[in-house]
């Protein structure tokens, strides 16, 4: 099994146990993590390109736009994006992984309580993303 789908299935495991145990805003981090994890897996999996193959073309798209380029945004904006569109799957799935994205942002950087709910929500998001990715591996 690849390393990055263990530590997805070992993240939304955690964000459960986090969430169990009141630690709310580290249970909102492993959601995401766990989804980004599956996802990064399944465009490797599915275009039989390997990880590092990833970060070269990464690379040559931060040097074409002379501009720094994530690896969140590379693999969410660009390869997922492009596969939803390939595999004609509704693009509403881009959101609730951006809407993920976006909330673990707030929760690990910004200065607001993360309640009970909000970590209930990111991990229903996670899980329906996760869903949505399996169908690619």
């Amino acid at each position: 099994m690849s390393h990055l789908l263990k530590k997805s299935h070992v993240n939304i495991d955690s964000a459960q146990l986090l969430l169990d145990n009141d630690f709310y805003s580290s249970s909102v981090h492993c959601s995401y993590y766990s989804s980004y994890q599956i996802l990064k897996y399944a465009i490797s999996y599915n275009e039989g390109v390997s990880y590092e193959q990833f970060d070269e073309e990464r690379k040559n798209i931060m040097n074409e736009k002379k501009k720094y380029v994530g690896s969140h945004e590379f693999y969410i904006d660009n390869k997922f994006f492009n596969l939803l569109i390939r595999e004609k799957v509704n693009l509403r799935n881009l959101n609730k992984l951006n809407q993920l994205k976006t909330f673990r942002s707030k929760s690990d950087y910004e200065n607001i309580e993360i309640t009970e709910n909000d970590s209930k929500k990111a991990i229903n998001l996670s899980k329906e993303v996760i869903q949505l990715i399996n169908k690619f591996i």
